[in-house]
């Protein structure tokens, strides 16, 4: 598709014998315009369509965010044995050569 080209052009022309927007049940041309619009009877039912597939993309991102939650946990929790671990080597050495020094 060119950049000449309108995405409605796209739409009706598209590998198809004949104007099938003209023969739809949902869409409608609008003479005035030029433009494919939906059908004033059928408005609710691609709303409806229209919110399903919000509905699916919102409980996807829940999802994601959980598990971006929970991966960001584990990596607090990862970090923060090694920290830990670290601290007890250092301070385990510390008192091993301390405990070499002669008393005064």
């Amino acid at each position: 598709m060119s950049n000449l080209e309108s995405p409605t052009t796209n739409i009706t022309t598209h590998n198809i014998v004949g104007d099938w927007v003209e023969r739809s049940v949902l869409f409608c041309r609008n003479p005035t315009t030029g433009a494919v619009e939906v059908r004033p009877a059928h408005r609710d039912k691609v709303a409806r369509s229209l919110a399903r597939h919000a509905r699916k993309i919102k409980r996807r991102l829940f999802f994601l965010q959980l598990r971006l939650q929970f991966e960001y946990f584990a990596l607090k929790a990862r970090r923060a044995t090694l920290v830990l671990r670290r601290d007890f080597f250092r301070d385990g050495k510390k008192s091993i050569s301390d405990a070499h020094k002669t008393l005064p």
